[in-house]
């Protein structure tokens, strides 16, 4: 389904140029100055990616109409490993600062722990047919469910919870899938905020998104062909995706923007601040995969 006019106005497109090929993927605005992505982006071939290699579309959901903005750095998870897609995140810097309006803005992480058929809206710019190559030039939305972790388990053996680093989800029964050109992409939570209430009457509302993860692959339960490219949307198959809370330390560590800034706030617990200010373990930039 087409999304409707700035209805995901922190949603970014993001154009990987190299060697005469365009590659598409998504991002989701964090702040004025940075983008979240996934880390498997940025190795589209076996070249390596440079922030001038990259363009990031923001402000209109028609790809030909979006304001154009280049990347400063390349920020990628320290712990990416791309063969077995863990710690699949990475930000990226915008070498201008975005000014913040109705069709521009940013999205806060949602720190909710996740519940079995909880339903999730994905969005992107990928391919919206199994028999096309070409990216879509409008953002799109489908709506997902979390699967059971025995399920998520016979592909991904090393799932064992879902509130960890990877989210599991699909709705191919329903034809409903994320697919190729839509990496990086939000997978999103969504809040109903009444604005205005008469005698207990909601008279106005608005929809308020969490991010909650960041397309990362897809399999086929039963496929043991590692070569073969799976199609999207079939009935047997599962969608992987990086949970954006389990890295909010990593985010905060590079961005240096404060927790309550990063996070939504109804999702962020008395607990999750004392796990916060307690943490030990701080993820530095000088560990990060850095491209300048």
């Amino acid at each position: 389904m087409i999304a409707k006019e700035s209805e995901f106005p922190f949603a970014a497109v993001v154009k990987i140029l190299q060697n005469g090929y365009v590659y598409t993927c998504g991002s989701s605005i964090i702040s004025k100055k940075y983008v979240v992505t996934a880390a498997h982006c940025m190795f589209p071939s076996v070249l390596p990616v440079f922030p001038s290699d990259i363009l990031i579309g923001v402000g209109d959901g028609d790809v030909s109409s979006s304001k154009v903005i280049g990347v400063k750095k390349i920020l990628i998870h320290p712990d990416y490993n791309a063969l077995g897609s863990f710690n699949d995140i990475a930000l990226l810097e915008l070498n201008e600062t975005l000014s913040f309006s109705d069709s521009i803005t940013n999205i806060k992480v949602d720190m909710s722990v996740v519940e079995e058929d909880n339903e999730m809206t994905a969005i992107g710019w990928g391919i919206t047919s199994n028999n096309s190559s070409s990216p879509s030039r409008t953002l799109m939305k489908t709506n997902l469910f979390v699967n059971s972790t025995k399920t998520c388990s016979l592909v991904r053996p090393s799932f064992t919870d879902k509130n960890k680093d990877i989210l599991c989800l699909s709705n191919g029964s329903q034809g409903k899938d994320t697919c190729y050109g839509d990496s990086g992409s939000p997978v999103l939570s969504q809040y109903v905020n009444s604005t205005l209430k008469m005698n207990s009457t909601t008279l106005a509302s608005t929809e308020i998104y969490g991010l909650m993860g960041l397309t990362s692959y897809g399999d086929i339960i039963g496929n043991n062909n590692i070569n073969l490219r799976p199609k999207c949307a079939d009935p047997q198959g599962l969608g992987f995706y990086t949970r954006v809370a389990y890295y909010i330390y990593f985010l905060t560590n590079v961005t240096k923007i404060p927790l309550r800034s990063l996070v939504l706030d109804r999702t962020l617990s008395k607990e999750i601040i004392k796990d916060f200010n307690n943490a030990t373990k701080a993820i530095e930039i000088v560990d990060l995969n850095i491209i300048k």
